[in-house]
């Protein structure tokens, strides 16, 4: 299309493009070139395309010219002045492309490389050795490192070395062997063992892993993994990077896992069944990470009433067997157990049917007549503490325990519950990093080591065979040596459930209601009397029966009912174990020390 228009007054050679600056100034000569004109023809020349300042796309309707901007009065109009420099801007971001590509261009002629390529860097330290025939310092290879000759050329032989290698990277020798093979075949690492920019030999993967797992595990620095393989230190954090990648990925999917069907979930309810609780799959509680270099607009979010320092809060569900089912993303310390289950997948997957609602159980109950009836039920539920929400799918003990019954269901609950604990115990243990604080920067970094560290967790636990059922335990009727009970040889959650709890409140002393119990354990008045420890003929009439109007073959689901009712059926349920000497305390080898 024409440059101007038939009234404009013909423009000089060499006037076109116009200056920008006369779309601020319309009363300045709008013929006067742009002084920046004959650069940036000469800088532009050498392409073979055309330039954006002499040709425009027959496509684009914006101006090309500053004459274009302007009505027949002379007056500027605003959106063309704008579609016109919005012109300007692109054409000179597709100069600067083609500038870029054909430097691209010359340089990979030159050098005879892509010089997109990244540099790596070089994979070994900066210690020295000294040659034994020359006397010359040299630079130590990772191949000549301690590590490598102990734990990657050699191996260890003796007990007291198995042991060490225990200690110090978390996992036994042939378990580290096994790690490194499934790491191998499912290519987690593939660019691990590559060779550096300067052409040498890549870092073993087998020292990398190493040093992962020594920063985990004893919480060492980089410097100090350097100093120990001979592997620099930025390679070392590369890696570490890559490893808990794929850790919060490739391992937790491998190792970390939630039953979806009634069978996967038989595997978790049997330890609970056999202590009197059937339908009950997991505990869960939440716990902290700490975590020093969370940034500085999330600090306050992530101090909790608990912590003196930023942390990271967890929600984790664990079976009787310490086996991590499932666990939240991070979430603000400041969070706790309501809000943290509120955004648990499972627990509310639970709640709302989606998940495992095809699990059927038994509790004992009564009927009108005093007899002992069989309720089914459907679904499953937790047991948690009493910071969680009110829900029947989420089981806590009774803060107030108006009988005998209910406060011996609720201490017994509460050692149940004392599994999801020791799994935290177990994993910081193991793991002093979340201990003693995680040193990474960036809060998905502190997700990632949480989740690797509770995949590793569960693959010990394979590879230890500590996830067998457990098919012993402690009775209830527990004796002593020839049948002589003997206080310091009774067990201690014997002792616990046998104890008498202190409801004296008010400090007025015990009234004539309030006596020392000093039945047998879970023996009622009148079955004490018959010195009989099976279930009184005098039984309580109603409680634990099937609602009203409801079907004794069509099973109950337990999110329909209340907390109260249900953890009131639950009581009658395990009473009845109790008087029949049915309720086992789940054991992995049949002792409670």
């Amino acid at each position: 299309r024409p440059t101007h228009r038939p009234t404009d007054p013909p423009r000089p050679p060499g006037a076109f493009p116009l200056c920008p600056r006369t779309a601020r100034h319309p009363r300045v000569n709008c013929l006067r070139p742009d002084p920046c004109l004959p650069a940036l023809e000469e800088s532009f020349g050498r392409f073979k395309t055309r330039s954006m300042y002499q040709t425009g796309d027959p496509l684009d309707d914006r101006p090309d010219s500053i004459l274009d901007c302007v009505n027949e009065r002379g007056a500027p109009v605003i959106h063309r002045l704008v579609q016109y420099h919005d012109r300007l801007d692109d054409e000179l971001k597709a100069a600067q492309e083609e500038m870029e590509e054909e430097r691209m261009r010359v340089s990979n002629e030159e050098t005879g490389r892509d010089a997109k390529k990244r540099r790596r860097a070089p994979t070994t330290s900066n210690f020295l050795k000294r040659n034994p025939i020359t006397g010359e310092h040299e630079r130590l290879l990772p191949q000549e490192s301690t590590w490598y000759l102990f734990y990657v050329k050699g191996r260890p032989e003796t007990l007291r070395q198995m042991v060490k290698f225990r200690r110090r990277f978390r996992m036994r020798y042939h378990v580290f062997l096994e790690l490194i093979k499934i790491a191998k075949t499912a290519e987690w690492f593939p660019g691990a063992e590559t060779a550096d920019a300067a052409g040498r030999a890549g870092a073993p993967l087998e020292l990398l892993v190493l040093g992962s797992l020594r920063y985990l595990g004893r919480g060492w620095t980089f410097d100090d993994l350097e100093e120990a393989t001979g592997i620099s230190e930025e390679r070392h954090r590369r890696f570490f990077h890559e490893f808990i990648t794929v850790g919060s990925t490739s391992m937790f999917d491998k190792w970390v896992y939630f039953p979806k069907t009634a069978e996967e979930a038989a595997n978790c309810i049997h330890e609970y069944d056999q202590a009197g609780h059937p339908g009950a799959a997991f505990s869960s509680d939440g716990t902290h990470g700490i975590s020093e270099k969370v940034p500085a607009r999330l600090k306050n979010a992530h101090l909790g009433a608990k912590e003196s320092h930023t942390a990271r809060a967890y929600n984790m569900t664990v079976n009787h067997r310490r086996r991590i089912l499932n666990t939240t993303r991070g979430s603000p310390c400041s969070w706790n157990d309501k809000t943290l289950s509120s955004f648990d997948d499972v627990l509310c997957g639970i709640d709302n049917g989606t998940l495992l609602s095809d699990v059927i159980f038994e509790l004992n109950g009564y009927d009108e007549s005093g007899r002992i009836v069989k309720v089914k039920y459907s679904g499953v539920y937790a047991i948690v503490d009493n910071g969680y929400l009110d829900r029947s799918t989420l089981v806590c003990p009774i803060k107030y325990p108006a009988s005998h019954e209910e406060d011996r269901w609720s201490r017994w609950i509460e050692s149940l519950r004392k599994d999801v604990e020791c799994t935290f115990g177990i994993l910081k243990g193991r793991f002093r990093i979340l201990k003693c604080g995680i040193r990474v920067h960036g809060v998905e970094a502190v997700d990632k080591i949480w989740a690797t560290c509770c995949a590793l967790h569960n693959f010990l636990l394979d590879s230890d065979g500590l996830d067998e059922k457990w098919e012993s335990g402690v009775r209830c009727d527990w004796e002593g040596e020839l049948g002589k009970h003997d206080l310091r040889d009774v067990p201690l959650i014997f002792q616990r459930v046998g104890a008498s709890r202190n409801t004296n409140f008010s400090g007025m002393g015990c009234g004539r209601d309030d006596r020392v119990d000093s039945r047998p354990f879970g023996c009622d008045s009148a079955a004490a009397a018959r010195g009989s420890n099976f279930l009184s003929a005098a039984a309580p009439v109603g409680r634990g029966a099937p609602p009203a109007g409801g079907s004794a073959d069509a099973p109950i689901p337990v999110r329909s009912l209340t907390l109260k009712d249900f953890r009131s059926r639950l009581v009658v349920h395990l009473d009845i174990l109790w008087k029949q000497t049915k309720v086992v305390w789940p054991s992995r080898n049949g002792k409670m020390e």
